[in-house]
């Protein structure tokens, strides 16, 4: 689940400021050293919410614990 968008008044935007930035996939198997599943460069119009929310849809995560980041900036997760 991507968490950028805030659900409280008072919760940050996750997505602000980072609408053009990488998105990374990792693979997350309790280790030190997560490896990268994959990564999608930004949409030329930068990402959106509902773009990020697609980018789960991905096949490659679909049997992964995964997190996911907008460069360092983490956005969510498959445990949430």
């Amino acid at each position: 689940m991507i968490v950028t968008k805030p659900v409280k008044q008072h919760e940050p935007d996750l997505l602000t400021g980072n609408e053009r930035s990488t998105l990374h996939f990792l693979h997350e198997d309790g280790s030190a050293c997560a490896q990268v599943i994959f990564s999608v460069e930004p949409p030329p119009e930068g990402w959106t919410h509902e773009l990020l929310e697609q980018a789960t849809f991905d096949v490659r995560l679909s049997d992964v614990c995964w997190s996911a980041y907008l460069d360092t900036s983490w956005v969510g997760s498959s445990e949430i």
